[in-house]
């Protein structure tokens, strides 16, 4: 009643397991089939990468992986011989679970071996004294938590909405993802260090304890234990030994923190132990140790500690991390309370690359780039500027950055400010956004209207609540982080929305394709989405829409009581807008080019050090609450959120965009293009750039708009008197070259600049 290994094949890859008789007569003819057009060594090639070897393993491959950690050219013959071991019954031969079961089958795959001549008797005898070290897989949580644990948990939630548990978790599915490991792997390292840093800038919080100096050495020990058990925890020695000594090497990693004892005091550096390991911590690598306080700008020189013995003491407990590629010398270290977030995905197909939605995922499962509703400060002024380019406005349009005063109640005015507390008067439509100018922008959106303003955000693919008021212009309304990305991803995608995209492909259990391609996962409600064109304006004629367009926007109408004339329904849907575009290819380009200029001349002038075209947005809100980057390069799109949880906790004093999320996004950005070629910004067909700055948006020949330097018309009623965006983005030279002996985020952040010291302003 045995099957033979072709049989085998046939049932896991062609039938299921079904006990009948019509399932065995199939699978004797397709079995005699495949032997017909294979041979031996192509049948046990398919045999060995899909069965079942235990430990969450399928395939001989994936084995070697789960119970060694190794390649399947690096195993020794110990090793192969305990997975020769397995195919027959990985469960009763497991060596995890039944290591005396597992060692006679280990002999038996030995002795075979011998009498086959495969091996000699003196290599079964090596073999059978080599000692192996296995590895325990884990839980499903564990292993998820290795690689991207915000993506598979927003993933599950999204699989469970459209399939129902039942055919999730119990379906036998395969699902392919569009998750890059290399760029998740970048957008993990680059969320923690630039979390890590703004940590730092914000001060210590104190020691995680203390003891005598009599008891350090008691206490090494229990640290040498605690560290051999987290190194050790889930590895097994195989054959079992007697001996109970714990394994004797150590090696430290420099992405984990370690517990440690202060031991004494030398010339710049402080003595420290880790368990049985002697180290230092250099000065350079605690002088951010200052009292943990928001309130100060972290940057000031006298706010750094210059004598560690006035922040330490012998026998103090505190955490560590050793400095890369260095067993013996580490820095201080503590847990950050502050988060961050990055989204990335492709432009051309939306596909989501990498999600970061928090530090730490075994802490809080909260996702942060899809989950959190968020003021975006100016990282939401290219929206306004993008609007204003369809009604008419052009690079050289003059704004007057002057005070302004509006009615926003019968009792209340609100006057917008700028960071800095001056005005530049006259100044060019570009040089507003490339300097994150909040007067300038309240004046535009106050001539081109907070109604079309909030209509254009819905069509640009944001869902969140809009309030039409002023402050909207400088991001009062909450936003998700994945949707700004997937927003600003129409601008280097020529004018085209592409929803993210996280399956391209789903297997059952028999591996039938249930779906392939671009998977939608989040179902849009069937009720908001209207299959006719209803108009109430006369003046305008469903032929002079682009249909589709409007058709996926008319809710929105509907629903925000969107008041907009049909002049604005044209700029906005017109049909001058190519199919399955949101905006014109042109208006696209003008916005990619204005987006470039930020990053080359204004606020966002710290990723230009990627050294290729890049182009993207800081934001900043009230009282450093929230901070923002998003940007983008021809073929990829990030944006990054750091903050608090608690809307209401700044995260220090002159923390901006530009120091504390761009960073971020460059650190991601170069891992994420290295090797790649260098691209430019697509131009639009026909479009001549020397006509840049005369140009208008692609839609603004419907715009019966003239813009004015002083826009007239009455107030808006503005909500949100208390809202006064202060956008923290100085802009200064290129970063200073790094120390080369220490790690670059304990360089201290340069002064603040002021606008003038940028040599492109």
């Amino acid at each position: 009643g045995g099957s033979t290994i072709t049989q085998q094949i046939t049932r896991s890859l062609l039938l299921t397991r079904e006990k009948s008789i019509a399932r065995k007569v199939k699978e004797a003819i397709l079995a005699t089939r495949i032997e017909r057009s294979l041979n031996k060594d192509q049948i046990l090639y398919l045999y060995l990468n899909q069965i079942y070897f235990g430990n969450r393993a399928y395939g001989v491959a994936a084995a070697s992986q789960n119970y060694f950690h190794k390649e399947l050219d690096q195993m020794n013959l110990a090793e192969i011989s305990i997975l020769g071991g397995l195919p027959r019954a990985p469960q009763i031969y497991s060596p995890l679970k039944n290591p005396v079961l597992a060692r006679e089958r280990q002999n038996y795959v030995l002795t075979r071996m011998v009498e086959t001549g495969a091996i000699s008797k003196k290599q079964q005898e090596e073999a059978l004294k080599t000692e192996v070290t296995l590895f325990v897989a884990g839980t499903d949580k564990e292993q998820n938590l290795q690689y991207a644990p915000h993506f598979m948990e927003y993933l599950r939630l999204l699989l469970r909405q459209k399939y129902g548990e039942d055919l999730l978790y119990h379906g036998g599915l395969k699902i392919r993802t569009t998750l890059d490991p290399k760029l998740q792997k970048a957008a993990v390292a680059a969320v923690r260090k630039g979390v890590e840093a703004l940590d730092r800038r914000q001060g210590w919080r104190g020691v995680a304890g203390h003891i005598e100096p009599s008891e350090i050495p008691t206490f090494r020990e229990k640290l040498q234990k605690e560290m051999v058990a987290s190194i050790y925890g889930n590895q097994i020695r195989f054959p079992e030994s007697d001996s109970k000594e714990a394994p004797p090497k150590v090696v430290l990693s420099p992405d984990k923190k370690y517990k440690a004892v202060v031991t004494g005091f030398e010339e710049n550096q402080t003595l420290v132990a880790v368990g049985r390991i002697n180290g230092i911590i250099p000065h350079k690598l605690l002088q951010w140790a200052r009292p943990y306080n928001t309130n100060v700008a972290a940057y000031e020189e006298a706010q750094y500690v210059s004598d560690p013995r006035n922040l330490l003491k012998i026998g103090d407990v505190v955490w560590v991390k050793p400095v890369e590629d260095s067993g013996r010398t580490f820095w201080l270290f503590q847990e950050p309370r502050v988060e961050g977030a990055l989204y990335s995905m492709e432009p051309a197909t939306g596909n989501v690359r990498a999600v970061v939605g928090g530090y730490d995922f075994s802490k809080s499962e909260f996702n942060r780039a899809t989950q959190a509703m968020r003021q975006p400060g100016s990282s939401f002024k290219p929206f306004v500027y993008t609007a204003a380019l369809d009604k008419g406005y052009t690079f050289r349009t003059i704004i007057d950055d002057s005070p302004i005063t509006l009615q926003v109640s019968p009792s209340e005015v609100w006057s917008p400010e700028n960071y800095e507390g001056r005005f530049r008067g006259p100044t060019p439509f570009r040089d507003c956004l490339v300097h994150s100018r909040n007067v300038p922008t309240v004046k535009i959106a106050r001539d081109i209207s907070t109604e079309y303003v909030a209509a254009y955000a819905r069509k640009m693919g944001l869902t969140s609540p809009i309030h039409k008021y002023l402050s909207m212009a400088l991001g009062a309304n909450d936003v998700y982080l994945h949707q700004m990305v997937a927003a600003y991803s129409i601008f280097p995608n020529s004018g085209v929305y592409r929803p993210p995209i996280y399956v391209t492909q789903i297997e059952d259990a028999s591996n039938q394709v249930m779906e392939k391609g671009p998977i939608a996962l989040e179902v849009p409600d069937e009720a908001s989405q209207p299959t006719e064109i209803e108009l109430d304006v006369k003046a305008l004629k469903k032929e002079e829409l682009n249909t589709g367009l409007f058709l996926q926007n008319q809710h929105w109408i509907d629903q925000d009581k969107l008041k907009l004339s049909p002049q604005e329904l044209k700029v906005l849907y017109g049909a001058n807008i190519p199919k399955d575009h949101v905006i014109t290819p042109r208006t696209a380009f003008l916005m990619t080019e204005l987006l470039s200029e930020v990053v080359q001349h204004g606020t966002g002038w710290k990723v230009r050090e990627l050294k290729r075209p890049v182009a993207g947005k800081t934001g900043t809100t009230n009282d450093e609450t929230d901070t923002w980057f998003i940007g983008f390069t021809p073929h990829l799109s990030a944006g990054v959120w750091v903050g608090f949880d608690d809307p209401a906790k700044k995260i220090g004093k002159k923390e901006a965009g530009g120091r504390t999320a761009a960073p971020i996004f460059l650190d991601y950005m170069k891992a994420a293009t290295d090797g790649t070629e260098v691209a430019d910004f697509k131009v639009p067909e026909g479009l001549n750039k020397k006509d840049i700055w005369a140009m208008t948006g692609g839609s603004a020949l419907f715009a019966e708009h003239k813009p004015l330097p002083e826009p007239p018309g009455a107030a808006t009623l503005e909500r949100s008197v208390d809202f006064f965006e202060q956008d923290l983005e100085g802009m200064a030279p290129a970063p200073p070259k790094q120390s080369a002996h220490v790690p670059e985020s304990f360089d201290k952040p340069a002064p603040e600049q002021t606008e003038e010291s940028d040599p492109g302003f």
